[in-house]
């Protein structure tokens, strides 16, 4: 395993891709807590891997999304859905177009024994898309 991404700013793009970043903090942490006003199916397939070894490794991971403007896909719910089958907690929030809902932030913390303690926090503009996480010009 690799420790937390040691980078301050993600910008996207080919020399700052947030991919790697996210990937290295899923893979070390022991408490993963991401909220994201979408996800798309394009982008969950990018994480889906390293998410389903974090519950083999009973990684506690929390995943909150929403139904904002529509754009969270069918495809992606189902995706989230085995996940919560799998033991990760699963929300939706349900803006009934009434409300925005358009955070983005992805923590993750590293406890061993409950003794020691340390994470990393992403916050900024990418939700769970390929663009966002591959090629977009995002900051997080």
């Amino acid at each position: 395993m690799s420790p937390f991404p040691k980078i301050d700013l993600y910008t996207g793009g080919e020399n700052s891709q947030f991919l790697p970043g996210l990937l290295s903090a899923i893979n070390y942490a022991t408490h993963i807590d991401i909220t994201t006003a979408f996800i798309r199916q394009t982008g969950l397939m990018l994480i889906i891997e390293a998410l389903e070894e974090a519950l083999e490794r009973e990684v506690e991971i929390r995943i909150l999304t929403g139904d904002y403007l529509s754009i969270t896909d069918p495809a992606a719910l189902r995706t989230l859905m085995l996940l919560k089958e799998r033991g990760a907690k699963v929300r939706i929030f349900e803006s009934k177009n009434m409300q925005s809902f358009h955070m983005k932030a992805y923590i993750f913390a590293k406890r061993e024994f409950s003794k020691k303690q340390e994470g990393c926090a992403f916050i900024g503009s990418s939700n769970i898309s390929d663009s966002a996480l591959r090629i977009g010009l995002e900051c997080n």
